[in-house]
């Protein structure tokens, strides 16, 4: 359908993360071989996806403009728009996906809304766990997307290895079991020493 301009309303700027930047060639282009893509709206006419499209019409001055209504989220759909835009950075994903979704969504949730793999959304909604130092790197370009998994594994490998090296030792086990029995707390012992696969009942005892 054919919508005027001033029906059209930007109650908010799904597009703030990725922004409009020069539009004088999209103008140019609409001018010469008109509106290819609708944009996206709202049933009440607040533009969701669309916005270049929608500013190089009214620098045209246009006074209509083609437009499609949408149902889903308006946040998501903004999102897929960009994310199939050519020339869009991995930082500009990564950001539009934490701006859209919040840092506490879920990954099944964001691979469904997005209709990407876990492979693919992981690394970009993970990378916050990582130093800001290296997220810097990412926002300036200077790390990618193999940067990020090779990171998180590392860090991953690093909190496991914390795991282990956090466990207590046997010796240092057997001397807290020695403890407790010394000062008479048989059944704490007992209930350490089975935890970890311990002697017997009788065994202990003897020891």
């Amino acid at each position: 359908m054919d919508l005027r301009l001033d029906e059209i309303t930007l109650a908010k700027n799904y597009s703030r993360t990725f922004g409009i930047g020069d539009i004088s060639e999209l103008a140019h282009s609409m001018q010469e071989h008109g509106q290819i893509t609708a944009i996206s709206v709202t049933p009440d006419h607040s533009l969701v996806a669309g916005f270049r499209r929608y500013h190089a019409a009214q620098e045209l001055g246009w006074e209509y403009i083609r437009a499609e209504v949408t149902t889903g989220e308006p946040g998501v759909v903004n999102l897929i728009e960009n994310m199939n835009r050519e020339g869009l950075t991995l930082w500009e994903e990564i950001q539009g996906i934490r701006d859209v979704f919040g840092p506490e969504a879920k990954q099944a949730d964001i691979c469904r809304s997005l209709s990407k793999s876990k492979t693919w959304v992981r690394p970009r909604i993970n990378v916050w766990s990582l130093p800001k130092d290296f997220v810097d790197e990412v926002r300036l370009g200077r790390r990618g997307i193999k940067d990020i998994a090779k990171e998180l594994r590392k860090s991953k490998a690093g909190r496991d290895q914390s795991v282990v090296k956090a466990f207590p030792k046997p010796d240092e086990i057997k001397q807290v079991i020695t403890q407790l029995l010394q000062a008479n707390r048989t059944t704490e012992a007992l209930a350490l020493s089975y935890a970890v696969g311990g002697v017997s009942r009788e065994s202990l005892l003897n020891t």
